[in-house]
């Protein structure tokens, strides 16, 4: 239970971030969350809040709650975000130009869904594939998995499978 705490406290905390710097390379908002007791959320703005991908992780029941830290870098090419759950390790690598995501050494392109949703997470072979595309503006307090859910039968559709 403190585990689910840590890693709720932290992806809230996390959603209130959006770098408003003077940097000009500094231009995304960042969020997360647990969505069930399998799956956890990751989604990224630009700098107006408009949604550029949200990222849906299944495991197993309880997957994520164990220790949990991660870690952020961006630059003008892109977002990288590093975590580290447990024994599970991996980088969400998003890239402007070609609009794609990268994660568990798999690519994804954003041009057709924004949406991504990574089955198996905590496995040796976790499947990552593009479930919707969901146009919407994440105001610095709003919570993205609530706005496209509610925009979105198949994401409904996919948080609600397990």
């Amino acid at each position: 239970m403190r585990s689910w705490l840590a890693l709720s406290v932290l992806l809230v905390t996390t959603v209130g971030f959006r770098c408003d710097a003077a940097w000009d390379w500094i231009k995304f908002g960042m969020g997360g969350r647990p969505v069930s007791q399998t799956a956890v959320s990751c989604w990224l703005t630009d700098a107006q809040g408009d949604l550029l991908f949200l990222l849906l992780l299944r495991g197993n029941r309880g997957w994520y709650s164990t220790d949990t830290t991660n870690d952020f870098d961006s630059s003008d090419a892109g977002f990288r975000w590093k975590w580290r759950v447990g024994k599970i390790a991996y980088t969400i690598d998003y890239r402007a130009a070609p609009q794609q995501l990268r994660v568990f050494g798999q690519s994804v392109s954003l041009s057709g869904a924004n949406v991504i949703a990574v089955e198996q997470t905590d496995s040796s072979k976790p499947q990552l594939r593009g479930i919707a595309r969901v146009n919407v503006h994440v105001s610095k307090d709003a919570d993205a998995v609530r706005l496209v859910e509610s925009r979105s039968p198949a994401v409904r559709a996919w948080i609600s499978a397990r």
